[in-house]
């Protein structure tokens, strides 16, 4: 045993809460010699860390090849391993690496960053039982579904206490999706704008994600090695933005009114307007992205 399931050991301190959570693997050719299959696999482990995020997921552990998320619901869970699975393309025929996914619900206790608890359990080995594009989840998970998504997806498998049942997404991801994306009804969406360097950006759509950093795949490209090369993300959370740190030096948040926010390891929710500034504070940089919410009916 090694790795995310030497990781969640020990004593945890805070009283147990209801959580949902999700291990997904990636599995496959293993050449960490072949770059272009490195990178392969880099990219898939960066999609499956984006659609956990995008799900309203919080990645607590990140391993080469594995991820832990926690959601506030079941339902959350099964979108984002759909979503996963979506992003990855799996099952691929010839792809060099495929997903597998296990999902798990009921009372943990966290720690920092450990989490211990029955969930955490099974969902470790679920994801280790899956087969490539496959999703299993605990009967706590599935027959705590809200009847839209048990609509929208099918679920195959043994009743009995502990055992796995698969999550059919295959088909029905669109409509599962859709689910979650009508769940928050015909509210007014905010619309976040961004400037850098001069260049603008707007993000409008439900299903949104930004990823800043070092890296040239980047949506927003931040040159200072003061940044990580994968260094935070905004995606869009309940009808508003969060932005998640995923860096060495942190994010550096001012909400217009409030003050300047270091965050780190994290994640924050953006207010109306003010600017990011990654690895330093604004009154260190002249590299500072500017963003506002617009509101759109």
């Amino acid at each position: 045993m090694g790795g995310l399931d030497q990781a969640f050991t020990g004593q945890a301190e805070r009283d147990a809460r209801p959580t949902s959570v999700l291990v997904a693997r990636i599995t496959g050719d293993d050449h960490p010699s072949d770059r272009s299959k490195e990178e392969a696999r880099i990219r898939c482990l960066e999609a499956l860390m984006q659609a956990a995020e995008i799900s309203g997921g919080r990645v607590l552990r990140r391993q080469r090849d594995t991820v832990l998320v926690l959601l506030g619901s079941p339902d959350a869970a099964i979108a984002a391993a759909t979503r996963m699975q979506a992003y990855a393309g799996a099952p691929r025929e010839g792809g060099p690496y495929g997903v597998r996914i296990g999902v798990a619900s009921g009372a943990v206790r966290q720690r920092h960053d450990e989490v211990v608890g029955d969930p955490v359990n099974l969902a470790l080995q679920f994801s280790r039982q899956a087969r490539n594009g496959q999703i299993l989840a605990s009967e706590a998970t599935t027959t705590r579904l809200s009847a839209s998504v048990q609509t929208a997806v099918g679920v195959a498998g043994a009743a009995e206490e502990g055992g796995a049942r698969e999550i059919l997404w295959h088909h029905k991801a669109v409509a599962l999706l859709s689910v979650q994306k009508e769940s928050g009804g015909g509210r007014a969406r905010s619309v976040l704008w961004l400037q850098h360097r001069g260049k603008e950006m707007l993000r409008r759509r439900e299903i949104e994600y930004v990823s800043f950093g070092r890296d040239a795949r980047s949506q927003i490209v931040v040159t200072s090695q003061l940044a990580s090369r994968r260094h935070c993300t905004i995606s869009r959370h309940e009808g508003g933005f969060v932005l998640q740190d995923h860096s060495r030096n942190g994010t550096y948040l001012m909400v217009a009114g409030e003050g300047e926010l270091f965050v780190h390891s994290h994640a924050a929710p953006l207010g109306k307007e003010g600017w990011i500034c990654l690895g330093a504070s604004a009154d260190d940089s002249d590299d500072v992205i500017q963003y506002k919410l617009l509101v759109e009916a």
